[in-house]
C-alpha cells in the first residue's frame, strides 16, 4: 500500500496536479515523509491520504488479492 510507494521516494509536488492547496500538500509531504510508524498505523496514514484527496469513498485493494474473485466491483 502506502508503505510500498514511500520506497519509490514520491514528492508531494506531483499531487498539485489534483488542484490541491499549499496546506494540503504539507499535510501529505508530512505523510510521506514517513512521520507515521507503519504497522496498523498504516491504515490511519491511507484513510488521512483519501481524505486529503477528497476520495474518501474510495476502497483500497491490493491486485494480488482481486484474482478470481468476481464479486469484486471495478467502477
Amino acid at each position: 500500500m502506502l508503505c510500498g510507494f514511500l520506497n519509490q521516494n514520491p514528492s508531494a509536488e506531483a499531487f498539485r496536479l489534483f488542484a490541491l492547496k499549499d496546506e494540503q500538500i504539507k499535510a501529505i509531504e508530512a505523510l510521506l515523509a514517513g512521520n507515521l510508524a507503519f504497522g496498523e498505523d498504516e491504515f490511519v496514514a491511507v484513510e488521512k491520504f483519501k481524505e486529503l484527496l477528497g476520495i474518501e469513498e474510495m476502497s483500497w485493494i491490493r491486485y494480488e488479492r482481486t484474482e478470481g474473485r468476481g464479486e469484486i466491483e471495478y467502477v
